[in-house]
């Protein structure tokens, strides 16, 4: 999904899709070691309000 954020343009998910990768990536992310989690979310996030910004 990050990589997907980041190669796109603009938003490649609906509203609907968008709003539930925002919840399901974080938690994804739980998985992980923590610092690796952090930074994973960090740049989702990150990703998710330039992809915003853009429409």
């Amino acid at each position: 999904m990050l990589k997907k954020a980041r190669e796109a343009d603009r938003m490649p998910w609906n509203e609907r899709d968008a709003r539930m990768w925002q919840t399901v990536f974080p938690n994804m992310a739980n998985w992980l070691p923590e610092e690796e989690a952090e930074q994973l979310r960090f740049e989702f996030r990150r990703e998710m309000e330039r992809l915003l910004e853009a429409a």
